[in-house]
């Protein structure tokens, strides 16, 4: 028995539609749509990959708050706006550089540097399992556990996915799982919008990755296949300016902030400061997060890393400029798709596909996140 794990980042409940592309309900005949956590990829694969709620393994957001003592130009620059607007705009620069170099930590230079010693993020690399570094056990450790051997792949264009397969070919004798994480139907998703018709190459893509694994796999042995994703994608409806709405008040003197694509955080110097912001954004289209939202979505909150208020978008709403955007200029937003709202919105869902054995009958008819990684273990339990 081979195993199978292919997360497929940003695919949508919605893409099923009425399973008449590749992914038939005679192929999958167990497909559920998965509840999403509320936050971003940031978030969720961890949850995914441990079971742990962003509460219990305090992992929620990739930037949280962390002061430093300000580098001699960060002082420099909150001292003076004349010395402050070069910095950042070389920043924007070099930000847009590292970018296409695909540095992880790339959006860090879109934080403004007098601002910049306020925050840090967390150490994440999607090219390597796990993607992050916690005191919890991931799947990676129940493997471990079995006495499995695990291969991973990193997934992020159309050659990857045929190295996937090639490797997978070389070492179908030596590998007992093999997990592939796919971002293409995300990048897609964000580019195109939620948008079937624009998306069925990259679907299409995802399925012949499948296929090979079956065909690889079925003339001597049986693959047990999970796929599953972390959240869906919404079609980008409007854009709205925090920065602007809360002018004259300033961010770094009457309260700091973090504003994320759906998300804005924000911290107080006293409660004066939070009433003005509260004020200021009366009329945004949002909702601020309550300490029984974060109890029902398993979040962090209030929290003085992740923030004392949280202001979640309206479905369809982003946040721009941001620091999270793909531009910081205040021209319209490039993404037609964009995802990090509240769970229960329709758009929100993402998905679980499973072809196997081990796990017949035990899908329930819509998949909380955390338990993805209970049917991983199940299944590994079974291939030991």
């Amino acid at each position: 028995m081979k195993t199978l794990f292919y997360f497929v980042d940003g695919f949508s409940w919605n893409y099923l539609g009425d399973r008449s592309n590749r992914f038939t309900s005679t192929d999958w005949p167990q497909a559920r749509p998965l509840q999403t956590v509320l936050g971003y990829s940031s978030s969720i694969v961890p949850v995914l990959l441990s079971g742990k709620l962003p509460v219990e393994s305090g992992l929620w957001t990739e930037y949280y708050r962390n002061d430093r003592h300000p580098s001699m130009l960060g002082s420099i620059a909150g001292r003076s706006g004349v010395v402050a607007t070069p910095l950042n705009m070389a920043r924007l620069i070099a930000f847009r550089i590292a970018r296409k170099a695909d540095w992880p930590g790339a959006h860090r230079l879109r934080i403004p540097i007098e601002l910049s010693h306020h925050f840090m993020r967390h150490a994440i690399d999607y090219r390597r399992m796990p993607p992050f570094t916690l005191p919890i056990a991931t799947i990676v450790d129940v493997c471990a556990k079995h006495d499995l051997r695990l291969s991973f792949k990193f997934i992020e264009h159309e050659q990857d996915a045929a190295d996937a397969l090639a490797a997978a070919r070389r070492d179908i004798d030596d590998i007992d799982v093999f997990f592939f994480y796919d971002c293409t139907i995300d990048h897609a998703g964000h580019t195109y919008g939620p948008d079937i018709t624009a998306l069925e190459p990259y679907l299409d893509r995802v399925a012949t990755t499948l296929d090979g694994m079956y065909d690889l796999v079925r003339p001597a042995d049986t693959l047990e296949a999970l796929v599953f994703s972390d959240h869906g994608m919404t079609a980008v409806a409007r854009s709205f300016d925090i920065f602007a709405t809360l002018l004259p008040l300033r961010i770094g003197r009457d309260f700091l902030a973090f504003p994320d694509s759906t998300f804005a955080r924000f911290w107080y110097p006293n409660e004066r400061a939070r009433s003005d912001v509260r004020y200021a954004l009366r009329d945004a289209p949002g909702s601020f997060l309550t300490e029984a939202d974060a109890v029902r979505y398993g979040v962090p909150y209030p929290d003085d890393r992740y923030g004392e208020d949280v202001l979640v978008a309206d479905e369809g709403v982003v946040f721009h400029p941001s620091y999270i955007s793909p531009t910081f200029f205040r021209t319209a937003f490039p993404d037609k798709g964009m995802h990090g709202y509240r769970p229960e919105c329709p758009s929100a869902d993402g998905v679980v596909l499973y072809s196997g054995n081990v796990l017949d009958g035990e899908l329930a008819d819509r998949i909380p996140a955390a338990t993805v990684f209970d049917l991983m273990s199940k299944i590994l339990a079974a291939a030991k």
